[in-house]
């Protein structure tokens, strides 16, 4: 691959990025991930690759590309989130950009969030929008919000808005990741990162691009929602404790969550997430109680009737 030569736009005090990679058996995409970042047309960076353990050939690929600003670093396995916050911990720029290892980035991404994060210093991170890519099919756009931080933060409590690498942030910002969790880990980390934060919307930029996988299976969609649901006990817990919304939002989780199960499988139900929230006592009582396991079931079995039917009409 051909690396894009330098593009500058006028006197920019050139700052230095850092791109952190976790990278977990990705021997079929880290090599276009990497080039992705050596194409920036803005060359002041760092690209940590944290190998969280590959048996594969991923090490020998990433080391084979030569270039001074790949530092490539090998752990036993751990995690996506402990790889990440390992990239923290190596990270030595001043402006931190999040990329996983089967994605990548436009070549004037980093470019032009620098402009804009060097010429205000009241702006604290940078989002783009973001592509979704079957292939070599364009499946569909996610477009940056452009609302008032007021607004913003409101909604980042209810939803993940940002994807992984649609962000640039200060790295002096930077939360950590919850470690023990495998799906929904980044909301945690925007929540704590870029609440209250000034964030500048580019609504008509698409710099980050991700390839979805047809490898997704029930379990899950179902750890998805068991993380979705842990995360908003976490901000119920921590930031917005008193929310009747949050309440209902929660509610509504666990029923999807618990939908997602037949009706013999419940009492399998994961409940581990559930002790961090003991204040919440009827979704403690429908977990713990015969009765409320039987009605749980009950709507279980209810719900696969009514696709039955829409499967016979």
């Amino acid at each position: 691959m051909k690396i894009v030569k330098i593009f500058r736009e006028g006197n920019l005090n050139l700052s230095k990025v850092s791109i952190i990679i976790p990278a977990y058996n990705s021997e079929n995409t880290i090599k276009s991930t990497i080039y992705s970042c050596l194409n920036q047309t803005y060359k002041d960076i760092e690209i940590i690759v944290v190998d969280d353990g590959s048996i594969d050939n991923t090490g020998n690929i990433v080391r084979s590309i030569e270039d001074s600003r790949i530092k490539y670093n090998f752990y036993e396995n751990q995690g996506r989130s402990i790889a990440r916050n390992t990239g923290l911990k190596l990270a030595k720029g001043k402006y931190i950009q999040f990329l996983d290892s089967d994605d990548t980035i436009d070549p004037k991404k980093i470019e032009k969030a620098i402009h804009l994060l060097e010429g205000n210093s009241a702006i604290d991170a940078v989002q783009c929008g973001t592509n979704y890519w079957k292939g070599n099919q364009l499946i569909t756009k996610m477009q940056a919000k452009s609302l008032s931080r007021k607004k913003m933060d409101k909604l980042l409590l209810r939803e993940n808005l940002f994807p992984i690498h649609s962000v640039i942030f200060k790295k002096e910002l930077a939360g950590q990741y919850p470690e023990k969790l495998s799906y929904c880990e980044d909301w945690y980390f925007w929540v704590k990162t870029l609440l209250k934060v000034n964030i500048f919307s580019q609504t008509d930029y698409y710099g980050a691009d991700v390839f979805v996988h047809e490898n997704n299976t029930m379990t899950d969609y179902r750890n998805m929602l068991l993380g979705e649901f842990y995360i908003l006990l976490r901000i119920k817990k921590e930031v917005d404790s008193k929310s009747l919304i949050r309440d209902l939002k929660i509610m509504k989780q666990f029923v999807n969550y618990c939908l997602k199960y037949d009706a013999d499988d419940i009492d399998n139900l994961d409940i581990s997430v559930f002790k961090i929230a003991p204040y919440l006592k009827y979704v403690n009582y429908i977990i713990n109680s015969p009765k409320g396991k039987s009605l749980l079931k009950k709507v279980v079995i209810l719900k696969n009737k009514i696709l039955k039917k829409k499967q016979v009409y």
